[in-house]
């Protein structure tokens, strides 16, 4: 929770509020066979696979993702950024304006259900955003999708309640300490087990479900 949330509440009289993350389906999780599969069909076996899976819309801040793939590529050999999106052309352009190689991304349209075969495929994932109250409050699926599929994920401070989770489970690698990416990226991949930990306590559907019935039956 945060401030604006709890701000918010004291206009709330004699309501019982429960809060729910957004969920994933724990089937859809890291594939081994799966990532073979797709890093033949891509031709990353010797690449660094770096993923940002989403649109392009401002608040995903698709500049700084570009940005931050740059950056990765100067600290980690061989990395390759994989883009599942249906917004081609704005992440074409922006790799364009900043002359990426197009022998070093693919942007791909996949349907919803064969995005965790490209995930397991990946090294580590982005997700980025602004410091502000909406994201504050946010709890992107991505992030969820991400952990389901055992990656690391390179992050910004302050969405939503990420930065508790990550004291309990240490999943992620924050902006400030990209100096250090690799070797915090092998670090939190020796600990698989703690993907399938951090996604059945916190978001997988079979432990919402019973809270979401409940609140349908009561309306």
């Amino acid at each position: 929770s945060s401030d604006v949330c709890s701000s918010d509440l004291r206009y709330v009289i004699n309501c019982c509020v429960s809060i729910i993350p957004t969920c994933v389906d724990s089937n859809n999780i890291f594939d081994i066979e799966q990532r073979k599969d797709k890093r033949n069909e891509m031709k990353t076996n010797d690449k660094f696979v770096l993923v940002y899976c989403g649109g392009a819309q401002g608040y995903q801040n698709p500049k700084e993702l570009i940005l931050s793939f740059l950056k990765i590529s100067q600290r980690i050999d061989e990395v390759f950024l994989l883009i599942l999106t249906k917004d081609n052309t704005i992440f074409e352009t922006l790799l364009d304006d900043f002359n990426v190689d197009k022998a070093k991304y693919l942007i791909k349209v996949v349907p919803h259900n064969e995005v965790y075969k490209y995930l397991s495929a990946s090294d580590c994932a982005m997700l980025l955003r602004s410091n502000n109250n909406v994201n504050k409050v946010a709890s992107p699926t991505k992030f969820a999708e991400y952990i389901n599929c055992n990656l690391p994920v390179y992050i910004s401070h302050n969405i939503g309640d990420i930065d508790e989770i990550n004291v309990k489970y240490n999943t992620c690698i924050y902006e400030e300490d990209i100096d250090m990416i690799g070797s915090m990226i092998n670090k939190i991949r020796k600990k698989p087990e703690v993907f399938r930990l951090l996604v059945e306590g916190y978001y997988a559907w079979t432990k919402s479900i019973k809270v979401i019935i409940s609140i349908y039956s009561k309306l």
